[in-house]
């Protein structure tokens, strides 16, 4: 039974205590595919942002996650120590524990939750209001601590999200260099007082920090490009964006094309992308062409409003914005052969 599924069934259950809102669940289930699509520089989901994002409710109903409350003691302790909290980030997070518990061995369960129990106390201990540590304000004995519980945690995340191991995938020393950019990464968030929850650019690094976090930042996309060509992704299928005959990098959901899960049809689906996506800023009247290394045999555009209503539908590999401003969101659906995929993206129309 896989991920989505088992959440429904805890939904269900849990259903019994008390009746959260509708479109919260179905937030939750569409967030776990999210996740995988949105960059592939958040494609590794290292064990430091799981356990980063553990974040819980202050407010409206309560929803205590047996497995998550097992690394971090209870809810209060989390409200104590972190300035925001998400109640379906915790639900989340108690999803991808069920994962784990499914998918590994108990010998392996067991090696991955003591890990993470060593990265949770230590994020409590020593981290910021946003969950992340300046390593180079802790004792060095638990730098190399919480090290090696990232060096044995990571490939257990590569396989969760049904990658290769990078472990197997780099060598050795490869593999050391990756973790310590992931560790260097987190503590100039912190040092730049940056909330990793919300977007940023460069400009938001503390100038004298910029080159160390390129470097750091540069071995991760790397991995991440070598992990993903090692599990023979079909990176052809990603998605290439020109404005007005300029490429650009644009943030994009890409959901499981699944119909027994997913209906790309399905409005509140494509709003809950949407919701976590960083709009592009246009101008009225923008043209937006998508191009693919590997041609479809067929491409659909869709515009719609923020609130889910289709505007114009294009079966060409282009679509013009709208002249009114406005925030909007962009379904391309690409289909070769049986294998159809949707890329969820959102747009500004400046005025």
């Amino acid at each position: 039974m896989n991920i989505e599924n088992r959440l429904r069934d805890s939904l269900r259950e849990k259903s019994k205590e008390y009746a959260p809102p509708q479109e919260l669940k179905q937030r939750v289930l569409n967030r776990i595919a999210l996740a995988e699509g949105k960059s592939k520089f958040k494609r590794h989901l290292a064990a430091g942002i799981i356990a980063v994002g553990i974040l819980i409710p202050t407010s409206g109903f309560t929803y205590q996650a047996y497995l998550a409350d097992e690394l971090y003691g209870s809810l209060e302790n989390i409200i104590e120590h972190f300035e925001t909290a998400k109640t379906d980030s915790y639900m989340l997070l108690n999803a991808k524990l069920l994962q784990a518990k499914g998918e590994l061995s108990q010998s392996e369960y067991e090696e991955f939750k003591q890990n993470l129990k060593v990265i949770t106390s230590s994020k409590i201990e020593f981290g910021n209001q946003y969950g992340n540590i300046n390593y180079d304000q802790i004792p060095q004995d638990k730098v190399l601590e919480i090290r090696k519980a990232f060096m044995l945690l990571q490939p257990y995340f590569d396989k969760l999200n049904g990658h290769e191991s990078s472990k197997t995938v780099l060598s050795a020393k490869e593999y050391e260099k990756y973790i310590d950019a992931l560790m260097t990464n987190e503590k100039i968030l912190v040092k730049s007082k940056i909330d990793p929850s919300k977007s940023f650019s460069n400009e938001d690094i503390k100038p004298e920090l910029l080159d160390e976090y390129l470097i750091s930042k540069s071995i991760i996309e790397d991995v991440d490009k070598k992990v993903m060509e090692a599990g023979n992704e079909q990176l052809a299928y990603m998605p290439n964006f020109l404005i007005n005959n300029k490429k650009v990098f644009i943030e994009y959901g890409l959901p499981a094309y699944d119909n027994e899960n997913v209906d790309i049809k399905d409005v509140n689906l494509i709003k809950a992308y949407a919701e976590g996506l960083k709009p592009i800023e246009v101008q009225p009247n923008t043209i937006m062409k998508v191009t693919f290394d590997k041609q479809p045999d067929s491409v659909e555009i869709q515009l719609l409003t923020k609130e889910g209503k289709i505007i114009k539908t294009s079966s060409l590999d282009e679509i013009t914005f709208p002249k009114e401003s406005g925030q909007y969101t962009i379904v391309v659906t690409g289909q070769w052969g049986k294998l159809g995929k949707p890329y969820i993206i959102v747009a500004k129309v400046l005025e």
